[in-house]
């Protein structure tokens, strides 16, 4: 008997149900021990790992990088969350329990990190990773990203004369959401850049369409200066922001956050720079120091870094050695995919989460083997 016949056999004799199922195949193969067909749709649930990544809670009226989640959004996705998996920290995911286990963490640092979604996993019990560039405090403006697309976003005419290196770059696009495709073409050759390259040419765009542009700061760090640009928050307005604008935390609103036993702070480079690429040199220097700066702003060691960008394309073998060298227990991509046992601690997969609905948001769950 060939072995795809006995597989066919097999199969027909397999009931999952029925308790009998172990001794007829026992007799048609004549062995005493036999393999089962395990339980895919039980088990993988089970065991199932998944950590979760969102940027903003907020609600905005335009979202073109869909970064932003509502409160009211997100604070159904948590109750779901809790609900069908043990919500856990980043450093337990790989822990062996009787439920899913899901880790939940935010990229880049934005202030409504504190005053929108601190005040929601803090009613449920649940345990957040906030990882945070730690010379883009107190930024007004958020990022470049957020500072391209206030510029752009709602045009339907877009001309400009500019320059990135070594290339001049004329811009002239036309008709109902010009501004919106030339961000997306901007953004994607722009990311690859330094940051004071792509600061300069923000404003540099924003300044030749007439566009408001407040570039941020990209000198050292210095915590009393960061401190002083913005006191938005307050122990008694925990929660009560309504400003949907993209902006980061400051100092205070920073060891605020990282007050809460519900939260960790990782780090996320110095100025959320795209690593691929960069001198090995480079990458260690601004992953090392994001680590260094977080620790002494906030007392505490930091154990967990996550990549900028976080795709296959935004980091290398330098990267992850970098990581390695700076002392890091975890590090987080943004490439999709569940932890597994086999994980490479320093290459942890992420599912990013979007502004679904408790019917999506539900889908993806079952999708990523959650329920």
């Amino acid at each position: 008997m060939t072995v795809s016949e006995r597989t066919r056999q097999l199969a027909a004799l397999v009931d999952i149900g029925d308790p009998g199922t172990r001794a007829r195949v026992r007799q048609a193969w004549g062995r005493r021990r036999v393999r089962m067909p395990r339980l895919r749709h039980r088990r993988g649930v089970r065991r199932s790992r998944n950590i979760l990544v969102y940027h903003r809670v907020a609600d905005v009226a335009d979202d073109p990088f869909t970064l932003c989640v509502s409160p009211a959004r997100f604070a159904r996705q948590m109750e779901l969350l809790a609900d069908v998996a043990d919500v856990v920290r980043l450093d337990q995911i790989l822990t062996v329990g009787d439920r899913p286990k899901v880790s939940v963490t935010f990229d880049d640092g934005y202030a409504d990190n504190l005053t929108h979604a601190l005040p929601i996993v803090e009613s449920l019990g649940i345990p957040i990773t906030v990882f945070v560039p730690s010379r883009a405090l107190g930024r007004d403006s958020g990022f470049w990203w957020d500072r391209l697309a206030e510029t752009l976003c709602g045009r339907n005419e877009v001309r400009a004369a500019l320059e990135l290196p070594g290339a001049p770059l004329r811009v002239d696009a036309r008709g109902p959401g010009a501004g919106r495709r030339v961000l997306h073409l901007l953004a994607e050759q722009l990311r690859s850049l330094p940051p004071t390259v792509i600061d300069e040419f923000v404003d540099t765009l924003a300044a030749q369409l007439g566009a408001r542009s407040a570039a941020p700061g990209t000198g050292p760090l210095v915590p009393e200066r960061a401190a002083s640009q913005t006191q938005h928050w307050a122990p008694g307005n925990l929660g009560t922001a309504t400003s949907s604008r993209a902006r980061t935390l400051d100092v205070p609103e920073l060891r605020a956050l990282a007050a809460s036993p519900l939260v960790t702070i990782g780090a996320h480079t110095t100025d959320h720079v795209r690593l691929r690429f960069r001198p090995a040199a480079e990458q260690h220097a601004t992953i090392s120091a994001s680590k260094a700066e977080l620790e002494d702003l906030l007392g505490v060691e930091v154990h967990h870094f996550a990549y900028p960008f976080g795709d296959a394309a935004s980091f290398d073998r330098a990267s992850v050695q970098s990581v390695a060298r700076a002392g890091f227990a975890t590090a987080c991509t943004t490439v999709d995919g569940r932890v597994t046992r086999w994980s490479n601690r320093l290459l942890l997969p992420r599912r990013m989460v979007q502004n679904w609905d408790e019917t999506t948001f539900g889908s993806r769950l079952e999708w990523w083997r959650i329920v």
